[in-house]
């Protein structure tokens, strides 16, 4: 299985993190240079931003791993590789990701899914029963939003709809983790249950590592969302977003 860090050319560290964290669970990895929202030229912040309108302005860090990700899709999309798995630069790995990723070539998973690996510490709602297995490890049909897009895996055949079809999504790329907005894709979210994969600012039971959030602190530094924003874009969620069924869980992470 190929696998995708998406790191930008200003974060050596957390490259230096990633590197040490895969060789020694004997995982090889390519480098994808992600996108610096802050270097991108003002036509290019005005041309995605016109196709991905939305109410809240875009920070740049925004566009840029969103544009990462997209850049990611293509390679994929481009790739003999039947799956991938994409990664941000930022996360700590559990001992099981490697007899996940060489069980996973025996699964048989449709490729119109997204396979999340990753827990964001929140609860969600599953399908009360799995859809599928790889090893011990279970898998769920995901019913509700799990924000997070720094560990997953993507077929190919949806990585070339993504990569075609992203200016329909009106949010971060955390927006692929949102059922009734990928709908229109056709796309199946999955989660895996425990996860193999945690931010490390997500993990509160374990000393950090210090590899904050960039966008989250770009969040801080810039605008916060006044509460009309906030109650306006909660109205707008459709009712499938509002009346979630399943079983609701907080995604463990497998140490």
């Amino acid at each position: 299985m190929r696998i995708l860090v998406i790191n930008l050319d200003r974060s050596p560290d957390r490259l230096a993190h990633m590197s040490t964290s895969l060789h020694a669970l004997g995982l090889e990895f390519e480098r994808l240079s992600g996108i610096d929202g802050k270097l991108l030229d003002p036509q290019e912040r005005e041309d995605f931003e016109s196709t991905h309108r939305r109410d809240v302005p875009w920070l740049p860090g925004e566009v840029g791993i969103f544009l990462s990700h997209v850049k990611a899709w293509r390679q994929i999309a481009a790739s003999s590789d039947a799956w991938s798995l994409i990664l941000e630069d930022d996360v700590r790995f559990s001992p099981a990701l490697p007899s996940f990723i060489q069980d996973f070539a025996r699964a048989d998973f449709p490729t119109d899914a997204l396979i999340k690996i990753e827990t964001m510490g929140n609860r969600v709602a599953l399908s009360r029963r799995p859809v599928g297995s790889v090893g011990p490890i279970a898998v769920h049909r995901l019913r509700s939003p799990h924000m997070g897009a720094a560990g997953y895996l993507i077929a190919r055949e949806m990585a070339e709809t993504l990569a075609k079809g992203h200016s329909r999504i009106k949010d971060t790329v955390d927006a692929i983790w949102i059922p009734s907005t990928m709908k229109v894709f056709g796309a199946r979210l999955l989660q895996t249950l425990p996860a193999l994969v945690v931010q490390d600012h997500a993990d509160a039971t374990a000393a950090q590592i210090g590899l904050p959030s960039v966008v989250d602190a770009d969040r801080q530094r810039g605008h916060r969302e006044t509460f009309r924003q906030r109650l306006k874009r909660s109205l707008r969620k459709p009712l499938s977003r509002r009346l979630v069924f399943g079983r609701r869980v907080r995604i463990a992470f497998a140490r």
